[in-house]
């Protein structure tokens, strides 16, 4: 789960996986698996959510619509 926008009454489910092989745990944030997470609303409402690497760049992006739109 990414961030506090991850509360259960939401209804969770799997969108984007990615996770250090079997039996490794404790790796350097240099391993590739060190995300955070940026949203952004543009001027009609839609909301965008990125799950960025340690470089920045996006590994997942979803965009949601408010309603009636």
């Amino acid at each position: 789960m990414a961030g506090p926008l991850n509360a259960g009454t939401f209804g969770p489910q799997l969108v984007f996986f990615k996770a250090p092989p079997p039996r490794q745990a404790n790796l350097s944030p240099y391993s590739g698996f060190q995300f955070f997470g940026e949203v952004n609303i543009d001027t009609g409402g839609s909301l965008t959510v990125d799950l960025r690497d340690i470089n920045g760049v996006s590994v997942f992006s979803k965009t949601l619509q408010p309603r009636g739109h």
